[in-house]
């Protein structure tokens, strides 16, 4: 009786703890299942009735449920756009930022800078720009030249802007040094005249009388006037896209190049608004009729092809003027008059005819200068 209890008791121990590991009937688990414990991209999987190391499908990395992810950690996608990427984190695809703010290149992946930036090796207008995430040679915008830092000014060297014109006709302006403008105002090059927009220029002519309207100015005699042309100024920006003035090429009213017609009246390129106006009437620049004047400017004198014809201060032939001989200033005895002749668009003091009558009153004056044949 006390076997079979025995054995009765040994065989309720068998059912309930499955066979020995021995025996080819032994599990652990069902085929298939799968437990919530990866690591390192592996899990555990049921396999013939035992758990298992597995790795994930793909390679892909575990994600935040402890179970295989979608992709492997660290591995990107080839499709950024706006300057982010897809990237494998804790198994799963994030849109990720490319380092350095770097923008997309062509084919689809983080380039190697950000689309606008530029390098500090600005050479002659030159510079390295960041293009589609690429570092290419480019020009700068604009007509500009390289700053001290290296990048794009934001000017040409030796371009002027803001010019204002003293009384005497002297431009002072802004000048672009390293690619940027000064800080304050330069006398232009030679002492030149501003050259203005025309609109504004008519209009600085009619309201400013060569005034400049600047502080000195304002509070005198052409206040009035530097009022319209502060208004003149204002329409101009409004109307013209901007009212600058900037350096010129010449002095206003200088004059050059003058030839004569067949009355023996000038006329020649002039300096008006700081540019070169051809065969203008030298009547502009004295406020009458004169003739050409040929002007030696070197001082050590010059050859015959060297002199400059320029506007003179009188007409030949036609005009003359009646002086007190050997002392114009004060009055002289009857007769000791001098007939001074233009020749050659100026008066003619080393050559002096002398004259008739006298002429210490008008009605003598004007037969002196009508009666006597020009003989220099």
């Amino acid at each position: 009786m006390k076997r079979y209890i025995i054995i009765a008791i040994t065989a309720a121990f068998i059912a309930m703890n499955g066979c020995d590991s021995d025996s080819s009937n032994s599990s652990e688990c069902t085929n298939g299942d799968v437990k919530a414990d990866c690591n390192d991209g592996k899990y555990s999987k049921c396999v013939d009735g035992k758990w298992t190391e597995t790795v994930c499908d793909n390679n892909a990395s575990c994600n935040a449920q402890n179970k295989c992810g979608e992709c492997t950690n660290g591995d990107v996608n080839a499709d950024c756009n706006e300057g982010k990427y897809s990237k494998c984190v804790d198994g799963k695809w994030t849109e990720t930022a490319c380092d350095n703010n770097a923008s997309c290149n062509a084919e689809n992946k983080c380039g190697e800078c950000k689309d606008g930036d530029d390098k500090a090796d600005c050479n002659e207008g030159n510079i390295t720009k960041c293009v589609h995430g690429k570092w290419t040679a480019s020009e700068c915008e604009g007509d500009v030249s390289c700053a001290e830092d290296g990048k794009c000014g934001v000017c040409k060297n030796g371009d002027t802007t803001k010019c204002t014109n003293d009384s005497m006709g002297v431009g002072s302006a802004l000048v672009c040094k390293n690619g940027k403008w000064s800080d304050s105002a330069e006398k232009c090059l030679d002492m030149f005249s501003c050259s203005m927009k025309d609109e504004c220029y008519r209009c600085y002519i009619e309201n400013c009388n060569r005034f400049t309207c600047n502080d000195d100015c304002k509070d005198t005699t052409c206040k009035v006037e530097c009022d319209n042309y502060t208004v003149c100024i204002k329409q101009c920006e409004d109307k013209n896209n901007g009212c600058d003035s900037k350096c010129g090429e010449c002095v206003n009213r200088d004059h050059i190049n003058c030839v004569e017609d067949n009355n023996g009246v000038g006329s020649a390129d002039i300096c008006s608004n700081g540019k070169w106006a051809s065969n203008r009437e030298c009547k502009i620049v004295q406020g009458f009729d004169v003739s050409c004047h040929k002007r030696c400017n070197n001082l050590d004198g010059c050859n015959e092809d060297e002199y400059v014809s320029v506007c003179g201060d009188c007409k030949n032939s036609a005009d003359r003027i009646c002086i007190g001989k050997n002392n114009p200033y004060n009055v002289v005895p009857e007769h000791e008059w001098d007939l001074v002749l233009c020749i050659e668009g100026m008066f003619d003091f080393d050559h002096q005819v002398p004259c008739p009558e006298s002429c210490t009153t008008q009605d003598k004056r004007e037969a002196c200068l009508q009666n006597v044949e020009p003989n220099p």
